[in-house]
């Protein structure tokens, strides 16, 4: 699960955000300043994570 907090969404830079959950390792999603401000709109957001264990996943954010 991704959490993005409120504050965020104003950003006037990049946010990095870590999604390990319970997983047994862990990725990050970044988010830039302008898909900050589509989830803001109320807008999904598709975005690769980093790359871990030779793989990445696609990430599909929308703010609730």
């Amino acid at each position: 699960m991704l959490t993005v907090d409120t504050a965020d969404l104003n950003s006037a830079t990049d946010k990095v955000y870590n999604i390990q959950g319970a997983a047994t390792h862990n990725h990050t999603v970044t988010l830039t300043v302008a898909q900050l401000a589509t989830l803001k709109a109320g807008l999904n957001v598709n975005v690769l994570t980093s790359t871990t264990e030779l793989h990445q996943h696609t990430v599909s954010i929308l703010c609730a």
